[in-house]
């Protein structure tokens, strides 16, 4: 028996239509219409043309998220527990780092505070306790302003970043919150990172004095490396689609 020989070729990106080629003798063997092959041939690269149409389509649509920068970030809002306007929340806590006084970890956390303890530790292990604010850092003032410090973590639709040293947007950026840099004290113990604090709109967890906390000291910035010296602000800033 003669056999119809169909080659093939690649299309839309490793997805196979397969055309074929026949000759008259050859269908005539086969006892089937040429017409009706030939109309079975046309639809297959009609819907591989549209098919290829479709993937150019989704990849022009890939290429301008790319451009754009359109993929959703996570950021914390140090200072205060709810998402900024634009954002959605995640999980909102208060802000965690080692004691002022101790040796350790230097990495802030915004945790959940458990609801009861399990026990002693020994006191190589990493501590963490919760922050408050030093005095003389600028912070709008209400009753629990130097409370236990909220935190927010969120997803923003867009690439974050932290601007040190300005509260203004770049072109094509829009600010999420503001505010001044705070730290570890330089007469302290515990290497805190500095972070962005949302001085403007602190919110804190009324709690008793307590000593054994960690404390966030005003960041202050000398352009010339010395005096005379001025507060940090910063601001975290997300791209505008």
């Amino acid at each position: 028996m003669n056999k119809v020989l169909l080659p093939r070729r690649a299309v839309a990106f490793g997805l196979a239509a397969s055309l074929f080629t026949l000759t008259a003798p050859a269908v005539a063997q086969q006892g089937v219409p040429f017409n009706t092959l030939q109309n079975q041939v046309n639809a297959l690269a009609g819907g591989a043309s549209r098919l290829q149409a479709t993937i150019d389509a989704l990849a022009a649509k890939v290429d301008l998220i790319s451009t754009n920068g359109a993929a959703a970030s996570v950021f914390v809002r140090w200072g205060n527990g709810s998402a900024p306007v634009g954002t959605s929340l995640i999980r909102s806590g208060l802000i965690y780092n080692g004691a002022w006084n101790a040796q350790g970890s230097g990495t802030a956390i915004c945790a959940e505070s458990p609801a009861s303890g399990m026990g002693s530790f020994p006191a190589a292990f990493d501590h963490m306790v919760p922050t408050r604010l030093a005095d003389g850092v600028p912070v709008n003032q209400t009753p629990d302003s130097y409370g236990l410090l909220r935190c927010a973590v969120a997803l923003a639709q867009g690439p974050t970043a932290v601007l040190w040293g300005s509260a203004v947007a770049p072109p094509g950026w829009r600010v999420l919150y503001s505010g001044h840099a705070v730290g570890a004290s330089a007469a302290n113990a515990n290497p805190a990172d500095r972070v962005c604090l949302d001085t403007g709109n602190i919110q804190s967890a009324p709690a008793p004095w307590n000593a054994n906390t960690a404390f966030y000291f005003a960041s202050v910035f000398s352009p010339a490396g010395q005096a005379p010296e001025t507060l940090l602000n910063c601001a975290v800033v997300v791209k505008e689609s």
